[in-house]
């Protein structure tokens, strides 16, 4: 027998084979992603985002040619870019709505689509409110002596760039058995989802303030799921001034419902979320007169003033037998603080904007917003006194928020159930990267947002109309990507005029805050002019939908530049 060195082991075939196995587990020959079978490849590619699937075209030549010629892929990297995600099935063919979709992000350089809608009540002063997602209220002339109340979703569908939306039309009657006129309305919203839209009434001196909600599709008021025909604030309020708009909106059972003090009374606004099925109040509070409160979801409401966002936990179950007690700023879970502002610097005016879109349960839109871009917007006018006998310097701030940026933090509160207190967020730890600070040159109209994109519509100098609307378009910076290689402000090459917008990292010239302020999330800007001299129109409002921007407008007997050289003759 041949002798055996000790140090060479004697391995069997079997232990050969055992062995293999092992290593083979254990080590694995890595998997190359281009030699996938092509069903199992799509299925990974369809989970990467634009930027991701930009670079895979680098990788090598089958990688490329899926990227650019599969019309799924394709329709991907259209929606990112777009901040839209696919609509509910049923939707048009892909091809169709991956030209449409092109369409649209091309306007995002040549100029978005305006619509006009024109309104049929030339003689008299026209109210239009404009509600969360795109829709409209307004009263429109029926007779020559009646006016109706109308809810309007303007939709075109037959657009090139259509997302597949149609119009939405009502007039309504039986608001007029509680209201007996549009200009006593002091707030409304429209929630598609519940068929239902709610309204506050304006009140008298020492009145109890007190809103309705109405069914759409009925048309009867109160609403058949409602509890009750109206629901009453907690105190009455000295007469208010026409300026002094309540806010309210509504989303599934709940409304929350901002109540301003009158002007120079030293009160303070109430603000009050309501379960509208079983009539209860489910959360109150009282803040500062500039103080507003905003549904974050069925459970949280968020609070805005000038010292940041407060951020308050409620029971939307509570018993209408149980009256909640007030709930102070000490009892908010998270407060996100907004920029020191100088010694010398109050607040004058504070407006909070909610996202849309609103749907009705029926819709079938090829593609919408994507809700994990949603955005809200806070304009902030501050006034600075900095020099005895001088004017105050007056700016007009806008802060634009990532709905994620507040959500992220309040996941991360809920998972840590011993924490009681509430959570103070420095601006200097979320606002930076969580946050997009502009500065206009004037008080803005009323801002609409849908999804991502905010729309400021800027008055014309001298004069109290709109004529210039500026849309940015600002997300996360997880989404940053989405922009790559598109220019931050298209707004220039469209004829915008020069200053009316700073969207800059670090605004120069700043005097409200006490330090220079950076934000730096992405974003993108263009323009829209809504109207020239030779045009006989006058804008009376504007809505950013879900097909562009639409212009509400009264038809006038001369084009304006004829009109304003009479004025100044």
């Amino acid at each position: 027998m041949p002798s055996i060195s000790p140090t060479t082991p004697t391995v069997s075939r079997s232990s050969c084979g055992i062995v293999s196995r092992y290593y083979a587990i254990r080590y694995p020959r890595p998997i190359i992603l281009p030699e996938l079978a092509t069903e199992l490849l799509m299925k990974i590619l369809l989970e990467l985002h634009v930027g991701d699937l930009t670079r895979c075209k680098r990788v090598c030549r089958r990688l490329n040619d899926l990227v650019t010629n599969d019309l799924s892929l394709q329709y991907k990297m259209e929606l990112d870019i777009a901040g839209m995600v696919d609509g509910p099935p049923g939707a048009a063919d892909l091809g169709v709505r991956l030209k449409k979709l092109r369409a649209r992000n091309a306007t995002w350089q040549t100029g978005l689509p305006v619509h006009t809608l024109l309104l049929d009540s030339p003689n008299i002063p026209t109210t239009v409110w404009h509600c969360t997602g795109g829709f409209l209220l307004y009263e429109q002339r029926s007779t020559a002596q009646s006016l109706q109340f109308q809810l309007h979703r303007p939709a075109y569908p037959n657009s090139q760039t259509s997302g597949g939306l149609r119009v939405a039309s009502k007039t309504l009657f039986a608001w007029k058995t509680s209201i007996p006129s549009l200009a006593e309305i002091r707030s409304c919203s429209v929630n598609p989802e519940e068929n239902m839209v709610v309204i506050t009434k304006n009140t008298g001196h020492m009145e109890i303030p007190r809103c309705v909600v109405l069914s759409i599709s009925r048309d009867t008021t109160p609403h058949p799921m409602a509890a009750q025909s109206e629901y009453l604030a907690s105190r009455p309020r000295a007469q208010p001034q026409l300026s002094d708009r309540d806010r309210i909106e509504s989303v599934g059972d709940l409304i929350s419902w901002t109540i301003h003090p009158a002007m120079n009374t030293g009160e303070h606004s109430e603000m009050l979320v309501i379960n509208w099925k079983s009539g209860a109040t489910v959360w109150r509070s009282e803040g500062k007169s500039t103080a507003k409160c905003l549904l974050l979801d069925s459970s949280h409401i968020l609070v805005i003033d000038h010292q940041g966002l407060f951020v308050h936990e409620f029971d939307p179950n509570l018993s209408p037998a149980t009256t909640p007690p007030y709930s102070t700023t000490d009892d908010s879970s998270i407060l996100f603080a907004l920029p020191a502002l100088h010694g010398g610097t109050r607040v004058e005016s504070l407006q909070c904007y909610v996202p849309g879109p609103r749907n009705f349960g029926g819709d079938r839109v090829h593609f919408q917003e994507d809700p994990d871009l949603a955005i809200l917007a806070i304009h902030m006018c501050t006034s600075t006194s900095r020099v005895l006998f001088h004017s105050p310097h007056k700016e007009h701030l806008i802060y634009v928020v990532p709905l994620s940026t507040i959500l992220a933090e309040l996941e991360n509160h809920a998972q840590i159930p011993t924490r009681r207190q509430g959570r103070v967020i420095p601006w200097s730890q979320w606002g930076p990267d969580g946050a997009r600070l502009l500065r206009v040159d004037s008080e803005p109209h009323i801002l609409t947002i849908m999804g991502s994109r905010v729309a400021i519509p800027l008055g014309a100098r001298n004069l109290e109309i709109v004529q210039d609307i500026f849309v940015v378009d600002v997300r996360p910076r997880s989404a940053a990507e989405t922009f790559s290689g598109r220019g931050r402000d298209g707004s220039a090459a469209l004829g915008a005029p020069r200053g009316r917008v700073d969207v800059s990292d670090t605004i120069p010239g700043l005097e409200s805050f006490a330090v220079p302020v950076t934000t730096r999330l992405p974003y993108r800007m263009t323009y829209v002019k809504a109207w020239t001299e030779s045009d006989a129109k006058l804008v009376v409002g504007q809505v950013l939908t879900h097909d562009g921007v639409v212009l509400t407008c009264n038809p006038l007997p001369l084009p304006i530049g004829q009109i304003i050289q009479q004025m100044n003759a």
